[in-house]
């Protein structure tokens, strides 16, 4: 009872101030938003609701845009910090990573807006020439003898390029999926007697549903793929330990590259296999 007179007096302290307590408790319920990551964990609790793919945010935040502002608290991130991020991003040759950064960056500041634990957003300055710059399209076509050499060279290779890898540019090229919707192909999606793939709306960009035909030469390569997978639900089982229980999204990317004689994390590189042959 105490108590309750003590608040209860605290309370009309605040109404002669001019001050509403429900208005100052609703404010305190944000209390324990302090640092630039407590703002990134409320605002991504509301991507898990809104966005199809909310790692993608994630990852970006957690790779790119927390090392360096993480820990920071709320108000002292300056429009300074975030120029330092997006360049930082863009001359490691990511110029759409660097818009992403810049973007999500945006969209972080104005939820701390919308909470009242911050009054303006360092991020609003910026546009994408700030960043990565206007993006282009790739125009970057593989040619039937381009097609050729990879093929043979990921053949002769199959020591650093896996045979995994090999079916599975063999299925993209064939089936023209997107990688990620392959890297994600579940068992339960195909029916190798009527050879079809049943892509399932919540994993297709378009959010439809979609029925592949499948070759005979593709069917052939599920089966071999089967024994492979080892009893996994996923095609493509990761095959390391991982998050993740299903081939990574820069597996191939990686595996590739290094054909190129590049590979990311060493000192010393691999031999270039590809030759005269422009990367993509």
């Amino acid at each position: 009872l105490a108590d309750a007179r003590l608040e209860a007096a605290q309370m009309m302290k605040q109404l002669r101030q001019g001050l509403d307590p429900l208005v100052a408790r609703k404010k305190n319920s944000f209390s324990n938003i302090v640092t630039v990551d407590d703002l990134f964990a409320d605002w991504q609790k509301e991507n898990e609701k809104r966005l199809k793919h909310p790692q993608i945010p994630a990852r970006v935040y957690r790779k790119d845009i927390s090392p360096h502002i993480g820990d920071y608290k709320i108000h002292q991130v300056r429009a300074t910090d975030i120029r330092h991020i997006i360049q930082y991003i863009a001359d490691s040759n990511r110029p759409s990573i660097s818009n992403d950064a810049l973007m999500y960056c945006k969209q972080l500041f104005n939820h701390g807006i919308k909470l009242d634990v911050v009054e303006s957003n360092p991020a609003s300055a910026f546009n994408v020439t700030d960043a990565g710059g206007v993006e282009k399209s790739r125009d970057r076509v593989l040619s039937i003898d381009e097609l050729k050499q990879f093929f043979k060279v990921a053949h002769e290779n199959n020591d650093s390029f896996s045979r995994d890898n090999f079916i599975a540019c063999s299925l993209l090229l064939t089936l023209g999926v997107r990688k990620s919707e392959l890297c994600k192909a579940q068992w339960s999606e195909f029916d190798l007697d009527e050879k079809t793939w049943k892509l399932v709306d919540e994993r297709t960009k378009t959010l439809t549903a979609t029925n592949i035909p499948l070759p005979d030469m593709v069917v052939s390569l599920l089966k071999e793929l089967q024994i492979r997978a080892c009893g996994s639900k996923y095609l493509l089982p990761n095959r390391r330990a991982s998050k993740k229980p299903h081939m990574g999204d820069d597996t191939l990317n990686r595996a590739i590259t290094k054909l190129f004689g590049h590979e990311a994390g060493k000192k010393k590189q691999p031999p270039n296999l590809m030759g005269d042959m422009d990367h993509f």
